[in-house]
């Protein structure tokens, strides 16, 4: 009897074979998943041996282009993502090209724990040959305080003419014209000349004793008179009021830099704002005071111009009195001499 009931309580037992292979599976698999996420989290917090912390490098989209093509210049930098970093700040061209449009992004690559920063200019140009986009630096600063500066190679493109393009060379311009020959009677046709070239003379002698040119010295116009009037247009245009800051801040600085090419003969145009305020730093031609005026000026026009920082109202009328204020401390009233004929 109590055989028996011990059959029956077997017999009716669930049964948990089948269910020993799956909890199995199923554990191997949470091991094998918190493994890789522990081996990820360590890759990406680990520093590779020997590869810089900061790297830069820089392209183009065409090694050769045509007279007006677009060319896309790009500088890719790769960061840890708690760093900070300053790309170089570029006037109205770039190694030759006019500079179109610029702009940037950043891309977050969690995994690996760095940041990837992209700014790119669309460049262009009218004239033919070899052009070098000079290298440049690009400046760092991690979380820890460690700062450094990674360079940049430069890029070379080649300009050609668009006759160039797929071969189409000038060979279709057409062969000079066969010398003119003159009829039969040139004793006609010398004569003729000669009456021509003698009425030429007396029209114009009758009107050179008619009309007398008098000429005087006139005073050359100063080079703040210039910068006042190009204001004063700016100002009436009202870019700035219609959402073109952008253009705005690039003319304002224009004329700033235009004046002290006049004023002072400087290259300022054609510098960066870096080097413009390095080769003014020994300089004599401005005091501390206006040194100060003017590199806070370029500065904030640049912040405009290439990082996208959006001023406010009172920044942009701050920013029109700071370069008139300019032009008010260092103009020179004294006047050069020119002749002109009326």
């Amino acid at each position: 009897m109590r055989l028996l009931r011990r059959n029956m309580r077997e017999r009716n037992a669930p049964r948990n074979d089948n269910l020993a292979p799956a909890f199995t599976f199923f554990a191997g698999v949470s091991i094998f998943l918190a493994a890789v996420l522990c081996a990820g989290v360590i890759f990406a917090h680990a520093e590779p041996q020997g590869k810089a912390l900061v790297s830069a490098e820089s392209s183009v989209d065409k090694k050769e282009a045509f007279i007006g093509d677009k060319i896309l210049y790009e500088v890719t930098v790769t960061a840890p993502k708690d760093a900070e970093i300053t790309f170089p700040q570029f006037a109205e061209n770039l190694g030759g090209f006019a500079i179109k449009d610029f702009g940037g992004s950043k891309k977050s690559r969690p995994f690996k724990g760095v940041v990837v920063y992209r700014q790119w200019y669309l460049l262009d140009t009218y004239v033919t040959g070899e052009y070098k986009i000079p290298g440049t630096e690009i400046a760092y600063k991690t979380k820890d305080g460690k700062e450094g500066r990674v360079a940049v190679k430069e890029a070379a493109v080649m300009i050609k003419s668009i006759l160039e393009a797929e071969g189409k060379m000038p060979q279709d311009i057409r062969d000079i014209k066969k010398p003119f020959e003159f009829p039969g009677n040139l004793k006609f046709w010398i004569l003729t000349a000669l009456a021509v070239a003698v009425a030429i003379t007396a029209a114009f002698v009758f009107y050179s004793v008619k009309k007398s040119r008098v000429f005087r010295i006139l005073p050359a116009r100063p080079a703040h008179e210039a910068a006042y009037e190009a204001l004063e247009a700016l100002r009436n245009e009202g870019l700035a009021k219609s959402g073109q800051v952008k253009e705005y801040y690039f003319r304002l600085s224009s004329i700033v830099r235009q004046y002290l090419e006049s004023r002072f003969n400087l290259r300022a145009p054609e510098m960066t704002t870096e080097e413009f305020l390095g080769g003014l730093r020994d300089s004599d031609k401005l005091d501390e005071g206006l040194k100060v005026l003017l590199r806070n000026f370029l500065f904030e026009a640049d912040m405009v111009k290439f990082a996208k920082y959006g001023p406010s109202e009172k920044e942009i009328d701050t920013a029109f009195e700071a370069a008139k204020n300019l032009v008010d401390r260092t103009k020179d009233e004294g006047r050069g001499t020119k002749d002109e004929g009326r």
